[in-house]
């Protein structure tokens, strides 16, 4: 039996099939919501970018079915409120695969915004708001705690989602964080955040036990009348993250969640008929008020590369740009933060904050609430940053852990905390669709100068020479709503050329592997399809002794860690089948003229960060023979 065993690349399969429609009129696919069996996708489905879908309810994904979704595609929701408020939910077990490209993203709306393709422009804008619901992505990942206190002792807690009447579909969290949820990049969410009761309404997306081999990137969140993202425990790292006017707060972690984020972007809502922004972020720990975990899964969430904007520090909003609560482990580094009016504090540090201000992990003493080479700019709190802190962190019996606000000060009256309070020279700041807003610092900002806390070396963290979530280069253009209605600076960047395929026939001797070699160019990272293909090239008259069983294995050409090892294909057929054909590639199928069933072949479908890769390939059982091996840039 062919095995995928890659860190970047675990995918289900999917058949195609259309489980859950309850209407088609032309182009538009309806699937009504219900957690029945014949309102449910329990088969794998694919959704193309030549219909439009509608949700109308909570549509779930269930059995351990993947949906997967073609670049390009616009999905909308009906605006039924409280109860009926539509949303797609992925349930614990299921995938998603929701690719979108730079040039083709993957768009998520309300059904009264007046779009009908996914590249339109829309004449919906940011005051329009709390329309549908939200995307859900749910895991078996670890969690510290639930609500309700109910769940079973550390590591097997259980939650379900807020708001949301308890079902099978709707709980998260497990016993370990080694299974994928899939992918969900270059993906816009747009005008959700709809009120389910009287306290609780839908974040733009939701990621409940989601894991680290789930990838997350360049996902915006539009206009949401709740958190634009929240992440229930596990410890999924999502980057290239946008969250624009939202009316609660930008970011948000809760029970637990041990993961890392880069690349935050967030500007505020300030005010009008939608309201204005909450807080820039919330991160809490636990998600009751009990006995902390310690030892185990207490939480540390560590953020690269953010930019908060606030609403505006004159605005009259009232919220600080941090609340940290419930034995949350907060750290940030390197990030930039302005434009919040606030009531006398910037950082939050509630009642039940902290227990400790440090823990030992791996034997290492490191801070849980930490921030460190940032800069700081624009509050209404006043011009001293030591008055910015409010801290009244108690432990569970009421006693006083962090003695004073010198214990929060220390943030800013360290020196070696390198927190500097200084302009940032972010280019231009609107919070409008007048073509003003350019969230890059100035060529000559000391974002540019400033020391910078050194980098973590792993897969999901980008070493970069700059403050803030932006260097020179803007990686909103194209894809995002602020893009495409008219929020940002026009571009004049002009792209640099890049390589976006490579191909190479190798002859592999028995027991041997062949190997080349191709370069990631740019700022960002880039999403590759590279296969191995061995059987099927019969079908396209090779006569030479074919690989019988390829697999692939992806290495840094300069650590030579691995970052991918692949086998095989059919387990992930809709999203191999749907990059292959936009990219050029034939399909490893059998069809009339071209009968082959090449099952064991491999494919894999990796984010790569800047820089040069190897990939070797060799049989899987030792064998050799002839084989193409190619590489494709996916974002091209």
């Amino acid at each position: 039996m062919k095995r995928t065993i890659s860190i970047l690349a675990a995918f289900a399969s999917a058949v195609g099939a259309q489980a859950a429609v309850t209407s088609t009129d032309g182009n538009v696919i309806t699937y009504t919501g219900g957690i029945t069996a014949e309102n449910r996708i329990t088969e794998d489905t694919l959704w193309t970018k030549d219909n439009v879908y509608i949700l109308d309810g909570k549509v779930y994904v269930t059995d351990n079915a993947t949906l997967t979704i073609e670049p390009g595609t616009l999905i909308k929701a009906e605006d039924e409120a409280n109860a009926l408020a539509s949303a797609l939910i992925i349930s614990r077990g299921s995938k998603i695969y929701a690719i979108g490209t730079p040039s083709e993203p993957i768009v998520f709306t309300s059904v009264n915004d007046p779009m009908m393709t996914a590249s339109e422009m829309s004449a919906y804008d940011h005051l329009d708001t709390g329309e549908w619901g939200g995307v859900v992505i749910l895991g078996d990942g670890l969690l510290n705690s639930d609500k309700e206190k109910d769940g079973e002792d550390y590591p097997n807690i259980d939650d379900h989602v807020e708001g949301i009447e308890a079902n099978d579909y709707t709980a998260f969290g497990g016993t370990s964080n080694d299974n994928g949820q899939g992918i969900f990049r270059y993906v816009s969410i747009r005008h959700g955040g709809q009120a389910l009761d009287a306290d609780n309404e839908l974040n733009g997306l939701t990621l409940g036990g989601v894991t680290d081999k789930t990838i997350v990137e360049f996902v915006e969140i539009f206009s949401n009348s709740d958190d634009s993202i929240e992440i229930f425990g596990g410890n999924v790292n999502p980057r290239f993250i946008v969250s624009a006017f939202s009316k609660d707060d930008s970011f948000d972690w809760d029970s637990g969640w041990e993961g890392y984020g880069q690349f935050w972007l967030s500007i505020g809502a300030n005010g009008g008929t939608a309201g204005s922004q909450d807080h820039g972020a919330e991160m809490d720990g636990i998600v009751f008020n009990g006995d902390n975990i310690v030892d185990e899964q207490r939480g540390l969430g560590t953020i690269f590369n953010a930019t908060i904007i606030g609403p505006g520090s004159a605005s009259g909003v009232s919220e600080g740009l941090f609340e940290i609560s419930d034995d949350a482990g907060v750290r940030y580094y390197n990030s930039i933060f302005t434009a919040f009016g606030s009531s006398g504090h910037v950082i939050d540090i509630k009642d039940d904050a902290n227990d400790g201000l440090t823990e030992v992990l791996e034997g290492d003493s490191v801070p849980r609430i930490d921030f460190q080479n940032n800069i700081w700019w624009d509050f209404g709190a006043g011009a001293d940053p030591l008055d910015w802190v409010i801290v009244t962190g108690k432990d569970n019996d009421d006693n006083t852990i962090l003695v004073s606000d010198t214990e929060g000060d220390i943030i800013f009256s360290d020196a070696s905390h390198n927190n500097n309070v200084e302009d940032p020279m972010i280019r231009s700041i609107s919070r409008t669709n007048d073509g003003g807003f350019d969230p890059r610092p100035a060529a000559d900002s000391p974002a540019f100068s400033n020391a910078r806390y050194a980098y973590p070396d792993m897969p999901s963290i980008m070493p970069v020479d700059y403050q803030g979530a932006f260097g020179s280069k803007n990686w909103l253009y194209g894809w995002t709503k602020l893009s495409k209605d008219g929020y940002l600076v026009e571009s004049i960047e002009t792209a640099a050329a890049r390589p976006g395929a490579l191909s190479a026939n190798l002859r592999v001797p028995e027991g041997a592997s062949g190997t080349i070699d191709f370069a990631v160019y740019g700022e960002l990272p880039s999403q590759f399809l590279i296969r191995a293909t061995g059987p099927k090239l019969a079908d396209y008259g090779v006569t030479a002794d074919l690989m019988d069983d390829p697999m692939i294995v992806i290495r840094d050409f300069v650590t030579r860690e691995v970052v991918a090892e692949v086998t095989g294909w059919t387990d992930r057929k809709d999203v191999v089948d749907v990059l292959s054909s936009d990219v050029g590639l034939f399909s490893l199928a059998d069809s009339e003229s071209r009968p082959t069933n090449d099952e064991t072949s491999a494919v894999a479908i990796v984010t790569l960060n800047p820089g040069v890769y190897t990939v070797t390939i060799s049989d899987e059982n030792g064998g050799g023979g002839f084989v193409q091996a190619s590489a494709f840039n996916i974002d091209l």
